[in-house]
């Protein structure tokens, strides 16, 4: 449960202490050391481990020497706890702990669960972000205990990932000794008790992941189809530009899986005698033409290109 995060965006839409607009509340506040700021509503750029819409209680700052943070219903009592980020499931889980590899480098990881939930989840299962996992629960397991019904949500395995560390700007740490708190441009805002989830814009991967794809006929030159494979398709959209006889068309397509085929791509059935055909791919963005001139096969990467010729 070490490691590091990627750059988490935070917007501050209300302080219900404060009662002012967070920029207003900023440039006031440039003079003084420290503020209080017990309510924010946060979009956040990894997901937080509960529903949109709903708050949550932020107990503890980084903790154990792990990239952790707690968080707890308002009432104390059991909550539901989803999946941050999509991903596939590291390990079966055997006690109240569950680790889900992002695809990207990133595994999130939550603790104090109930186990009945978790035993659903064996490793190798893709978990859709939002997906329930497990109701907070205060029995002992995976090395820890807790003394209330809280979630323990850490990452590890990737540089410049550290949770919460980082959020738009702002440092989550010690400024309050061990009080969640916040801090930008000298301004100190402590303790931080309650986070409202209001959703986030997740950063979406431009290259693939050990991807390949194949532009190929079926049923004797019936169609040309193309299917692309990568290990962090899914969640994501992968764009297409198709040409023939100086024609493009462009298709667009959400992945649910870690392959996507893209069927009779000209929509003209039966490919036409002594014609090129070529396809440019890309994840979560239109292709660019200057990737791969000419398209020579399958390629890692940004952009996936491949050419097919009917004689």
């Amino acid at each position: 449960m070490k490691s590091n995060f990627l750059s988490v965006l935070i917007v501050i839409a209300m302080m219900v202490s404060i009662l002012t607009p967070f920029g207003s509340v900023l440039a006031a506040s440039q003079a003084s050391s420290q503020q209080s700021a017990n309510y924010l509503s946060v979009p956040l750029i990894t997901g937080l481990p509960w529903a949109v819409g709903e708050t949550w209680n932020f107990t503890q700052n980084f903790h154990g020497g792990q990239n952790a943070l707690d968080f707890q219903t308002i009432t104390g009592s059991a909550g539901r706890v989803l999946a941050a980020d999509s991903g596939t499931v590291v390990s079966t889980p055997t006690s109240t702990c569950i680790l889900v590899d992002r695809g990207d480098g990133i595994r999130l990881g939550y603790q104090h669960l109930e186990p009945s939930d978790l035993a659903k989840f064996k490793a190798g299962n893709y978990i859709y972000k939002g997906q329930f996992l497990g109701m907070t629960t205060s029995k002992p397991g995976c090395g820890g205990t807790t003394d209330g019904n809280v979630v323990h949500f850490w990452a590890e395995g990737a540089a410049n990932f550290q949770v919460g560390s980082i959020i738009g700007g702002f440092t989550v740490g010690s400024i309050c000794v061990n009080q969640p708190s916040l801090n930008k441009n000298g301004v100190k805002y402590c303790p931080v008790q309650k986070i409202t989830y209001t959703g986030d814009s997740i950063i979406r991967p431009t290259v693939f992941i050990n991807g390949v794809s194949t532009l190929y006929q079926d049923q004797s030159w019936g169609r040309a189809n193309l299917k692309i494979c990568a290990d962090n398709l899914p969640g994501n959209t992968v764009y297409v530009l198709f040409s023939r006889s100086g024609k493009i068309w462009e298709y667009s397509q959400a992945a649910t899986s870690t392959c996507v085929t893209f069927w009779d791509m000209d929509g003209a059935g039966s490919m036409l005698r002594y014609t090129t055909y070529s396809s440019r791919a890309a994840l979560n963005q239109k292709p660019n033409p200057a990737w791969a001139i000419p398209c020579a096969g399958p390629s890692g990467g940004q952009g996936l290109c491949d050419n097919l010729y009917r004689p």
